[in-house]
């Protein structure tokens, strides 16, 4: 009964997302990564993935993962589960309004070293953005891209 009611819930998912994404017709789709250790994020990347599937009525040009702080690093060290990123969006001169916003994410900051710290989410800006020769970069892995 437990599985049925999980796979119940995940269709639902899909279902909602697939409605979502006819109705509005995106370019690009942000998800979770499939390897967090939030098993919520990685069901959230399964059901996009199965929602925008080429087959459907809207066929979305382009699918990206991000990274959560204290989620996808967390996640456990096997292959496919690790994110690698492969797009990077330089953030230097909006890196400041990040962090603002971030702080007022009272509940979800911690103390440095957690990663949900400021220090810690400027040094992972800083570290993609040496990845990608900038100062400061937000980074996704590609899922999928096609080019019409």
């Amino acid at each position: 009964m437990h599985d049925e009611k999980l796979h119940n819930e995940f269709v639902n998912a899909v279902v909602a997302i697939e409605k979502c994404v006819n109705e509005v017709k995106p370019d690009i789709i942000y998800t979770h990564h499939k390897g967090d250790s939030n098993q919520d994020h990685s069901a959230a990347f399964n059901a996009t993935i199965v929602a925008a599937r080429t087959t459907n009525k809207h066929k979305v040009g382009k699918i990206l993962c991000y990274e959560v702080p204290s989620s996808t690093e967390q996640g456990a060290p096997f292959v496919g589960n690790i994110f690698i990123p492969n797009v990077f969006i330089d953030i230097t001169k909006t890196l400041d309004k990040k962090i603002a916003a971030l702080k007022e994410y009272k509940s979800e900051i911690r103390p440095f070293p957690h990663p949900r710290s400021i220090k810690a989410i400027v040094n992972l800006a800083e570290n993609r953005g040496v990845s990608a020769g900038l100062k400061a970069a937000e980074s996704f892995s590609l899922v999928r891209e096609i080019d019409s």
